[in-house]
């Protein structure tokens, strides 16, 4: 069972990419972050105020939605690594339990979304331009520090984004 990851900092394309993945008929896990981020703001919550839990809430769902997937190839929108990530470019420690998860968790190939450039869409809490890039940096470097070749998605068309991105299935 395959497991492909699209990641990157905020505003890189990678939702809309998996959906052009979905729509061919890929299987998908769409971004745990974005689901307890709505959910934490119709709880009246300031995400930014609640990192923690926010954190928390994801880890737990991301674990729980990789551990359930069948048969199949599946690309999937951030990892339980991308969590790793964000808590490192906070300058945050990182839990044990989630650092064993993500030794023990296997992924067949990374995807690294060059950015776009920055919209603000009421998911994303990111405040200035450079927190956004010390995301994407701390993503990549995360990723190769578990030993993944992180395989940099350049800036283009999301149709020529996924060609790119199957071309390399391929390799």
């Amino acid at each position: 069972m395959p497991k492909y990851v699209i990641t990157g900092g905020p505003s890189s394309g990678k939702t809309t990419t998996v959906e052009e993945l979905e729509r061919r008929e890929f299987e998908i896990v769409h971004e745990t972050a974005a689901e307890v981020i709505k959910e934490m703001q119709s709880e009246g919550k300031d995400v930014a105020e609640h990192f923690e839990e926010l954190q928390t809430r994801i880890f737990e769902l991301q674990l729980a939605t990789e551990a359930a997937l069948g048969d199949g190839v599946h690309f999937l929108d951030r990892s339980i690594i991308d969590g790793l990530a964000y808590r490192k470019a906070r300058d945050l420690d990182l839990p044990k339990e989630r650092i064993e998860a993500a030794k023990k968790t296997k992924y067949d190939k990374v995807f690294l979304m060059e950015l776009l450039p920055f919209v603000e869409d009421g998911i994303r809490f990111e405040s200035s331009i450079e927190e956004v890039l010390a995301i994407q940096e701390q993503t990549k470097q995360t990723y190769e520090e578990y030993g993944y070749e992180v395989i940099l998605v350049p800036v283009m068309s999301v149709i020529d984004r996924v060609k790119f991105i199957l071309q390399h299935l391929k390799k």
